[in-house]
């Protein structure tokens, strides 16, 4: 019996005071018919969750798709109209989201303290050690995800790039 489920994910995020969803569906033969990103001002995640699904689910009507399977994030209750969610984090979902929302604000580099060469302290909310030769980072950003640098670290990359 072929596959007749049709699959499909939502995904909202918010930066700057401004909340979007970004969303895709495809058929059973995994032919794309909906991809849509949109920016829906100051409103919580869930209620841009909801956005998404309510966009999501007229598309589908309109294809006539049966109890599409959705991964949501970041909330997602069991049921959705005929919808089965589960929650699950897209990344192309969130990507599109994220594309819609301003760019996260630069950190300011006045922030750093250079307390001796090649070791800096970022001050903000709370301080943090930045040692950019060794490429580390005590905050939380770096590290629950050092995969990639944090702003601290990208900042004080660029301080001893340009002093070179």
């Amino acid at each position: 019996m072929p596959n007749r489920t049709w699959t499909g994910a939502v995904a909202a995020s918010a930066r700057g005071g401004s909340a979007a969803f970004g969303g895709w569906l495809r058929t059973p033969s995994g032919v794309l018919v909906w991809r849509s990103a949109e920016r829906v001002g100051d409103v919580t995640l869930r209620q841009a969750v909801d956005r998404g699904m309510s966009a999501l689910l007229r598309v589908g009507l309109a294809h006539r798709a049966s109890g599409p399977e959705v991964a949501v994030w970041p909330a997602a209750p069991l049921r959705y109209g005929r919808a089965l969610l589960q929650r699950v984090e897209d990344a192309e979902a969130l990507a599109l989201a994220e594309s819609v929302l301003p760019p996260p604000p630069e950190f300011a580099v006045a922030g750093l303290e250079k307390v001796e060469p090649g070791h800096y302290v970022a001050h903000g909310t709370r301080d943090y050690q930045v040692w950019p030769l060794l490429g580390v980072c005590s905050c939380p950003a770096f590290t629950y995800e050092a995969s990639r640098p944090c702003k601290h670290l990208k900042a004080a990359l660029e301080i001893e790039r340009r002093a070179g």
